[in-house]
C-alpha cells in the first residue's frame, strides 16, 4: 500500500497542470498518510485522471489478484510518448537483449573513416531510450551475410555521432551459425555500424624489422622495431624466445617496440636466431598474429 500512496503522491505533482483533474486529497476527501486506503479508491483514482488526461496518461489492466481485484499499469508521459508505446516497449526490449525479434537495421549509413580505413556497405542502429539517452550496454545484433560481399572483412564500430570519428568495438564473437554479433563488454555509444572495410591494409602498414646487430655502425641497425598505424594498442603481446623455448624478451607496449624496440642486450644473447610471437589487435579489433625469427649477429 506505501507503494500505491507514493505513486498517488508522484501522479499528483504531475498533473497540477490539469485543472480538470483532482489530486488524490480533493478525490479521496482526506490527506494522503492519514488514514488507510483501499485497494478500490487507489483503482477508483486512477481511473478518474485517466479518463480526464486521456492525451497523457493511459491505464491498462495486466491480471488480478488472487481475490479478483484489478492489477493496473500507469502510462504517464508526453502526448508524442503515448503514441508510441509500443515502438518504445520493443525498443527497450531490443536494448535488454530480451527479445528474439529481428530489429530491422537502417541500411542507408554512410561510408566512413575509422583508422585510415574505409567501412562501407554498412547496416546500423541507433539507440536511445524516451528522453533520447542512452547508458552503456551490451549488444547483440542479427544480420543477413547476403547484405554483404565479403563477410570476412566486416567489423563492428560504433561512434556518437555521424561528425565524428568511430571506433572499432573490441571484444566481439560472431556466430556464423545464427547470423549474430554478440559484444563481450559494455558499449556506450549511440550509433553501431556493422560494415565491411573496403580497403585492406597494405603490407607497408605493418613492418617487423627481424634482424639486429648490436656492433653495427647505424643506431638503427642496433634494434628490432616496428613500423606503420595497422596495430592497436590494446592487447599488444611480443616474445621472444631462444631455441629452447625459453622467453628471452616480452613487452605489451605496443609504443615501446615502435618508439625503442628491443636491441637484444636483455641476456647478453649470442648469434643465432630466436623465435618470436606477436599478437594483438589491428585498428578495426581484429586478431592480429605474427610468427617468425630474429637474427643476432655480434
Amino acid at each position: 500500500m506505501r507503494k500505491n500512496l507514493s505513486l498517488l503522491i508522484a501522479l499528483c505533482i504531475s498533473v497540477t497542470a490539469m485543472a480538470q483533474v483532482q489530486s488524490p486529497e480533493q478525490f479521496l476527501g482526506y490527506k494522503i498518510g492519514t488514514r488507510y486506503t483501499p485497494h478500490w479508491k487507489v483503482v477508483s483514482y486512477f481511473q478518474h485522471v485517466a479518463a480526464n488526461a486521456p492525451k497523457t496518461v493511459k491505464l491498462q489492466q495486466y491480471g488480478q489478484t488472487n481475490e479478483g481485484r484489478p492489477l493496473l499499469v500507469a502510462f504517464i508521459s508526453s502526448e508524442e510518448n503515448m503514441g508510441n508505446l509500443e515502438a518504445i516497449r520493443v525498443n527497450n526490449l531490443r536494448l535488454a537483449n530480451l527479445t528474439k525479434d529481428k530489429a530491422a537495421p537502417n541500411e542507408n549509413a554512410p561510408a566512413i573513416v575509422m583508422d585510415g580505413v574505409i567501412v562501407k556497405n554498412a547496416l546500423y542502429w541507433r539507440r536511445q531510450n524516451i528522453r533520447g539517452e542512452f547508458g552503456s550496454s551490451a549488444v547483440a545484433l542479427h544480420y543477413e551475410p547476403s547484405h554483404f560481399e565479403n563477410t570476412e572483412a566486416v567489423v563492428l564500430v560504433g561512434g556518437f555521432t555521424w561528425d565524428e570519428p568511430f571506433k572499432a568495438i573490441r571484444y566481439v564473437s560472431r556466430a556464423d551459425e545464427s547470423n549474430k554479433v554478440t559484444t563481450q563488454v559494455q558499449v556506450s555509444t549511440p550509433i553501431i555500424m556493422l560494415g565491411e572495410t573496403y580497403e585492406q591494409w597494405a603490407s607497408s602498414d605493418f613492418y617487423l624489422s627481424t634482424a639486429l646487430s648490436p656492433n653495427a655502425s647505424r643506431p638503427e641497425n642496433r634494434k628490432v622495431m616496428i613500423f606503420g598505424d595497422r596495430l592497436a594498442a590494446e592487447d599488444f603481446h611480443f616474445q621472444v624466445f631462444n631455441r629452447w623455448g625459453d622467453l628471452v624478451f616480452e613487452t605489451n607496449s605496443l609504443d615501446e617496440m615502435k618508439v625503442n624496440g628491443w636491441d637484444g642486450q636483455g641476456r647478453r644473447l649470442s648469434t643465432g636466431t630466436y623465435p618470436y610471437r606477436l599478437t594483438g589487435l589491428d585498428k578495426t579489433g581484429r586478431p592480429f598474429e605474427r610468427k617468425g625469427v630474429i637474427t643476432i649477429v655480434h
